[in-house]
């Protein structure tokens, strides 16, 4: 109730907060331009659909494969599955806060560096400190998952913690995909973002369809981390065919192997006790700070036009 009334307010607040733009408006029509913005817009509302069933239909999936009308207790076992993995999908939301504060932010610093001659180097520093930055965020919560769980009120949630660090990793992978998406916005052919995430929602529901029934919100989970990860591959070779971008692949590479060989590394070392474990983990987490800083200072320092 509380959130529909928050929604309400913040709805109504936005109108007042413009009002003195809307005496700016004026009425009317321009067919050529409409037929622009439609050819423009339709693909990326498609996308957002098909985006829409990649987020949210794997818990819908979970209760209606899990749920058999001839065994009564199968209804209780498909609703404590749906719970845990939606209780532990909202550790992994912390990467998908940030995404949502980044987009808002970049796709207008983009548009503007479209007539920009070194655009591309803009694109590639950017992109590079993107990847380091969501992948400090993966280590963040998955090295701490021992404080972060306690966001997570009912003890018998923590059972699913083990999909956090996956859907954290998924996340990390959409926001990658999110970042290169701009070269067919950019380029007009917003086309192949439907196609895109067209095809990772049949992938979704394939997996989803394939696997719950065996290995209930565990197959999920990995559904989001293989859609993401094959969004993220296939933007990247469609863009290097129509808008190519030389991002940096090496250091892609390194931040996202080093960030995994960290967290297998935390995650083989069995520490007992949990304030050694914590203060080793966050040790490990400096180090890839470090090393992260070691390879962006160039890029924090003003004026530097070195993305290398």
């Amino acid at each position: 109730m509380f959130i529909l009334i928050a929604n309400l307010l913040a709805s109504l607040v936005k109108p007042i907060l413009l009002a003195d733009s809307f005496g700016l408006l004026r009425l009317g029509l321009d067919k050529e331009t409409t037929k622009k913005m439609l050819i423009y817009a339709f693909p990326l509302v498609i996308a957002g659909f098909a985006g829409i069933i990649n987020e949210t239909l794997d818990r819908i999936l979970l209760k209606q494969l899990l749920f058999d009308p001839s065994d009564p207790l199968s209804l209780r076992n498909a609703e404590a599955q749906v719970g845990i993995y939606s209780a532990c999908y909202k550790l992994a939301m912390l990467v998908t806060i940030l995404l949502q504060a980044y987009r808002y932010a970049a796709e207008p610093f983009f548009f503007n560096q479209y007539k920009n001659e070194d655009r591309n180097k803009v694109y590639v520093r950017v992109m590079n400190l993107f990847v380091a930055t969501v992948c400090f965020v993966f280590l963040l919560v998955s090295l701490n998952i021992d404080v972060f769980k306690y966001f997570i009120r009912n003890e018998a949630y923590w059972d699913g913690l083990k999909v956090v660090p996956i859907l954290l990793l998924a996340n990390v992978f959409l926001g990658i995909y999110y970042n290169q998406s701009i070269w067919y916005k950019l380029s007009g052919k917003t086309r192949f973002g439907a196609y895109i995430a067209i095809v990772g929602a049949i992938i979704t529901v394939s997996i989803n369809w394939l696997f719950i029934p065996t290995y209930g919100f565990m197959a999920s989970a990995w559904a989001t981390l293989i859609v993401y990860a094959f969004q993220m591959v296939l933007s990247y070779y469609l863009g290097q065919k129509h808008y190519p971008i030389p991002y940096n692949l090496r250091k892609f590479a390194l931040y996202l192997l080093a960030a995994l060989g960290i967290f297998g590394l935390s995650y083989t070392l069995k520490i007992e006790g949990t304030y050694t474990r914590l203060f080793i983990h966050n040790l490990f987490l400096l180090a890839y700070v470090a090393m992260m800083y070691n390879f962006e200072k160039k890029s924090f320092q003003f004026g530097n036009r070195n993305t290398k």
